[in-house]
């Protein structure tokens, strides 16, 4: 295991007794939290909240991550670093007109020292109006992205908008094979949480979005949103109603350390249960000291219209 404070690799000086790092998505920053013996030696790097931490295990990295805390255990004392610089969470009112997703991105990336990426996302539709509530950048980023039916992602220094859609046709990057007799996975369905429907209704238009899969069932009608076009509308009730159906089946593993398990990529599973299928990481936590992985993952879900 490396360590790397600053840019500078302090493994040789750093007794590292237990490392947990935290891989998610969808508004979640990533974490890492970490305890190192010999708290003098770690005080005389002088620490500051903010300098960046990074963490590497054979081919997994933590990315860039930002000191947030300091807990002194003894002659111990825990590291706990998140992905997002306290410039994310800084609020702040703001009114956009004829702007593009791309804009308001960069410009919050802009805003936190960082820097931004796309994956599979069509960031060039104009948004007539949009406010930004007394938000951190971090979260009206995140509002923003459930509407638009993506995940927002914080990774090594840089705001990351994935598309759920373009996530799910990924080639997966481990198949697994779950035995009914194991007790290394848990299965849970719950059905009836989704949602036949989802209407966006403003002055302006009123747009349907459908599940395919599911049928006159429980169907939600959203009127705070600021459409003022069919075609916003539409997209806005497509990704909100994906949001919220996807989320019905859950998988959790726990597995040796695998650098492959990280959020937002595809994992397909075999075997003889029912978590047979595709699946999408939502977050894997990584324990680095003891070489185990244990991931959530929501099932690859289709049929929105």
């Amino acid at each position: 295991m490396t360590l790397y404070y600053e840019n500078t690799d302090m493994s040789a000086y750093a007794n590292i007794t237990s490392c947990i790092s935290l891989d998610a998505s969808q508004g979640r920053a990533d974490a890492l939290d970490m305890t190192l013996s010999d708290a003098a030696q770690w005080y005389a790097w002088k620490p500051q909240m903010g300098d960046a931490i990074e963490v590497r295990e054979g081919a997994y990295t933590t990315g860039r991550l930002y000191l947030s805390a300091l807990v002194p255990e003894g002659d111990s004392f825990r590291v706990i670093a998140t992905s997002l610089p306290r410039e994310a969470f800084r609020r702040k009112w703001a009114a956009y007109s004829q702007v593009t997703l791309n804009t308001i991105l960069q410009g919050c990336a802009a805003e936190c020292g960082m820097d931004s990426e796309t994956y599979g996302v069509e960031g060039g539709a104009l948004y007539s109006y949009l406010i930004r509530r007394n938000e951190g950048c971090a979260a009206f980023l995140n509002r923003l992205a459930k509407w638009e039916g993506l995940a927002l992602k914080a990774f090594d220094g840089a705001f990351r908008l994935v598309s759920i859609e373009w996530a799910q046709e990924r080639k997966a990057a481990r198949k697994m094979k779950i035995l009914a007799q194991e007790d290394s996975a848990a299965y849970y369905s719950r059905p009836n949480a989704r949602h036949s429907s989802l209407t966006v209704e403003t002055p302006f238009c009123k747009v349907i979005a459908r599940d395919e899969n599911t049928a006159f069932h429980d169907p939600v009608v959203v009127c705070d949103l600021p459409a003022r076009d069919a075609v916003t509308a539409g997209r806005w009730a497509r990704g909100l109603l994906l949001d919220m159906n996807r989320k019905h089946e859950k998988l959790e593993m726990t597995t040796a350390f695998d650098p492959r398990l990280i959020a937002l990529n595809r994992i397909d599973v075999t075997g003889d249960t029912a978590a047979n299928g595709q699946w999408l990481i939502e977050e894997a936590e990584h324990d680095l000291f003891n070489g185990r992985s244990s991931v959530t993952m929501y099932r690859v879900y289709e049929g929105i219209m």
